[in-house]
């Protein structure tokens, strides 16, 4: 049971990191050198990357943000799959049951890293 707890919070510390990545920064640091919170909205977002960097950056930037949240759901799902399947899950746990709320919550977690990431400082 204890694994399956720590388990879990893995997957939880791994959404949100993936949802932390802040590729609206890094459009702005590696294609003008500059830090885009500090132009226009002063926001990461693909709008923001739109207004000061360009078209594509921000095409890029929002599809990176889209497919973050969609991996990490997908993560959790492909753990869930593959733990029932390998017997990693304690016989106590009901899957189908834990999966709706794991998924909700870590697309939350991504949700929450893409609002204050720990790749900046939680801004």
């Amino acid at each position: 049971m204890a694994l399956w707890v720590a388990l879990n919070g893995l997957l939880l510390v791994g959404a949100y990191l993936l949802g932390s990545m802040p590729p609206g920064y890094w459009a702005g640091r590696l294609l003008k050198g500059i830090d885009i919170r500090e132009h226009g909205s002063g926001s990461t977002g693909a709008t923001n990357v739109l207004r000061t960097v360009g078209k594509v950056p921000a095409l890029v930037v929002l599809l990176i943000d889209v497919f973050k949240g969609a991996a990490a759901i997908a993560l959790v799902h492909w753990f869930y799959v593959f733990a029932q399947a390998q017997a990693f899950l304690p016989p106590a746990i009901e899957t189908m049951f834990w999966l709706p709320w794991m998924v909700t919550l870590a697309g939350m977690a991504a949700l929450l890293g893409h609002s204050k990431s720990v790749f900046l400082s939680f801004t």
